[in-house]
């Protein structure tokens, strides 16, 4: 009998990310939101949101919302760490995820660093 944690996908609000076995695609499960939609907040113009980093969010946005939707399914996420944010392409609806010894953002930086195949 295997007694390895199982969780589902996410609802989108609340997920976590994690990447299991060699090779394994990431996937976002309930959490605490090191994985989220792959677009930025938009603020009214403050002393630390300024007119220029308003229209720079809103030229992000555009983007963002202007990349076609993935074939298989996956959603455009962002994928934070302690060492940035990644841009990534996730499945939210992954059924039954195995999380014991899988990569998460609570991982060591060079696990992360492999998991996603993050570059210098």
């Amino acid at each position: 009998m295997n007694n390895e944690p199982i969780r589902v996908g996410c609802t989108g609000e609340r997920c976590d990310w994690t990447v299991g076995g060699s090779g394994g695609q990431p996937a976002c499960v309930e959490g605490n939101s090191t994985c989220s939609n792959a677009r930025l907040l938009t603020a009214a113009p403050s002393d630390f949101h300024d007119q220029t980093l308003s229209a720079l969010t809103q030229q992000i946005n555009a983007l963002l919302q202007a990349v076609p939707s993935d074939p298989s399914g996956r959603k455009l996420s962002f994928l934070h760490s302690r060492q940035g944010t990644l841009l990534a392409w996730v499945n939210h609806e992954a059924g039954d995820i195995r999380v014991e010894g899988a990569i998460t953002a609570k991982s060591d930086d060079a696990a992360i660093a492999q998991a996603l195949g993050l570059r210098g």
